[in-house]
């Protein structure tokens, strides 16, 4: 059951929590790579500013959150090759086995795997 707070929901699992549903072992496959590269922005971005951006005073919330940009349409940050390294890392076995965690909000997650 999840729980309402100003009109928000929110999880109720208090503790972290290992997941009982796997992620389909197909996913898992589809993003293997023959080759895993250590990240290099120069060879792996390739940010364009987005066509549009839309404030919080747009959207009728001006004053509101930590910024003044809302939203803003999709726009590329990476190369295909780049998202492609990071999904195999990102379900890599031992991202998987250390990473992986669900609650009564989301059934999987990874979380925590960008710590040192």
């Amino acid at each position: 059951m999840d729980v309402v707070l100003a009109g928000r929901v929110g999880p109720t699992t208090k503790k972290a929590t290992r997941p009982t549903h796997k992620i389909p072992q197909s996913l898992v496959d589809s993003v293997r790579v023959a080759h895993k590269e250590e990240f290099n922005p120069n060879k792996r971005l390739c940010f364009q500013p987005p066509e549009t951006v839309y404030t919080m005073k747009e959207i009728g919330l001006e004053g509101h959150g930590i910024s003044s940009i809302a939203a803003s349409k999709p726009f590329p940050l990476f190369t295909a090759e780049a998202i492609k390294q990071i999904r195999a890392e990102v379900f890599s076995e031992p991202v998987l086995q250390d990473c992986q965690y669900t609650s009564s909000f989301t059934k999987n997650m990874i979380r925590g795997m960008g710590r040192e």
